[in-house]
């Protein structure tokens, strides 16, 4: 439970430090996105994900059954919208299951590595991956589940 205080107290520090760089925020979006689409800096705004919100509704049985599922099979949970690696971390530290998280902004994804290489030991580290983007061969052969 150490590793995920430490990891979730840095996930803040980095959250709100990023958040209030807009600047940098705006150099990302407009890196994402097409000119003529250009969103606002809200919809590139995730926001916290709370461990005990997160843990309430991983109650599901519908997700219980896919982490055991997933854990049982050696298949990974895959997380859109990973943001700055709330979900991959509680999935992968409660569940002792790998995840990886997708995020659009390279910052996120560059804090949510950080994150685990400064807080995580090396099995858990193992947990864990996320990447800067999606191309069809990249998730091609993941599977949706359903119990």
């Amino acid at each position: 439970m150490s590793q995920l205080r430490a990891a979730v107290a840095d996930l803040r520090t980095n959250e709100n430090a990023y958040e209030t760089d807009a600047a940098a925020k705006e150099a990302e979006m407009r890196a994402v996105s097409d000119e003529s689409q250009l969103q606002t800096a809200d919809s590139f705004t995730y926001g916290s994900t709370p461990y005990t919100s997160w843990l309430e509704l991983w109650q599901h049985k519908v997700l219980q059954e896919a982490t055991r599922r997933a854990r049982v099979e050696n298949r990974e949970i895959l997380v859109l919208g990973s943001s700055i690696g709330w979900i991959p971390l509680y999935s992968a530290l409660t569940y002792q299951v790998r995840t990886r998280g997708v995020e659009i902004l390279p910052f996120r994804v560059e804090v949510s590595r950080g994150v685990i290489e400064s807080h995580l030991d090396a099995e858990t580290r193992g947990l864990i991956s996320y990447q800067a983007e999606v191309r069809m061969p990249q998730i091609q052969d993941l599977k949706l589940t359903s119990p």
